[in-house]
């Protein structure tokens, strides 16, 4: 298990802002805490390169698959692919060639914009191991509500429906559907379709926890599901 002073140092070492302007190590030695290291990595956004060396010196035997729009690389421990995070169809594509990379850990730093997040996530949460965790950072655009980022417009805010935050605050009672009438059930189906969530990805979603300026999402164990798909104990009382 890695630690925070660990991450701190290796953020410094490499010149990444995870840990200077965000302070990314308050949470991610809780989000990785299972994450051995022996598995692949995929990081959406290259930006200036500086998180490959963050990830290589805090998991030396990963490798480490990043996706960009416009960068194709390969060194050692790692490769560079192109791939548009607002395309549907490059994404798909990208996540049948991670399906047999055995993936413990991705992590979205890309475009930061709420719509291409959920998209992204949608396509390769379902590549990612059980047990494995999903970090979207950069959840800030979110708030905006004027400007743009990479280009992107970002008419978003507190109130929004397109916000991420708004958007992945729904799983808490999907992640507690158990203790949902069925009617309860259908009308929060219906309520996260119609957001843009794909319901077959959320069946493996175990917690999602939020933190300053980032969402961690784990994915449950396949032995996991009985408890959601159970019926529920206390029937008569809902």
């Amino acid at each position: 298990m890695i630690t925070r002073p660990e991450i701190e140092a290796a953020g410094i070492a490499s010149g990444t802002d995870k840990v200077t302007q965000h302070g990314y190590q308050r949470f991610y030695a809780q989000f990785l805490s299972e994450f051995d290291g022996n598995d692949s990595i995929v990081e959406i956004g290259f930006g200036k390169g500086n998180s490959i060396p963050f990830w290589k010196m805090l998991y030396p035997s990963a490798f480490l698959y990043v996706v960009d729009k416009n960068v194709v690389a390969k060194g050692d421990g790692f490769e560079v692919m192109r791939c548009d995070q607002s395309s549907k169809d490059q994404l798909a594509s990208f996540a049948s060639f991670l399906c047999d990379k055995s993936v413990g850990f991705i992590i979205d730093d890309g475009s930061h914009i709420p719509e291409h997040q959920l998209l992204t996530f949608n396509n390769l949460f379902g590549v990612l191991n059980s047990g494995g965790v999903y970090i979207i950072e950069d959840i800030e655009c979110s708030y905006w509500k004027r400007g743009t980022c990479y280009g992107y417009p970002t008419e978003y805010g507190l109130e929004s429906s397109k916000s991420l935050i708004r958007q992945f605050l729904q799983l808490s009672n999907w992640i507690n559907r158990e203790f949902l009438s069925s009617s309860e059930l259908n009308d929060l189906k219906n309520s996260l379709e119609d957001t843009g969530f794909n319901l077959n990805v959320l069946t493996d979603v175990a917690s999602v926890s939020f933190a300053h300026n980032c969402v961690a999402i784990r994915k449950g164990l396949l032995s996991d599901q009985t408890y959601s798909s159970r019926p529920y104990l206390h029937s008569d009382r809902i």
